[in-house]
């Protein structure tokens, strides 16, 4: 997901995010340049107030190769010891 794009597209700028979840404006900046990555609290409000869709997957660690290709900044990736235990992908409604 490109957040910043959504942000724009929906008429938001970081500090109105930032008030709607009641966190700081330089938090929701991380998120938008990628340095942090939102709770699943949080990122489930974000698809609320953007209209979003939340898509959970979980895959097998061992077959990885499902996504090659297919991953984009619209998907973020869960990994434990390495290996990728799920991918929560972000789309519009």
């Amino acid at each position: 997901m490109d957040l910043r794009g959504e942000l724009r597209n929906a008429g938001l700028k970081d500090k109105d995010l930032a008030e709607k979840l009641n966190v700081s404006k330089s938090t929701v900046s991380a998120w938008v340049n990628g340095k942090q990555r939102p709770s699943w609290d949080n990122l489930e409000k974000i698809a609320e107030i953007l209209g979003l869709k939340l898509k959970v997957e979980f895959v097998d660690p061992n077959e990885n190769d499902n996504f090659k290709g297919v991953l984009d900044s619209s998907i973020l990736e869960i990994f434990s010891n390495g290996k990728k235990l799920c991918s929560i992908e972000v789309k519009k409604d």
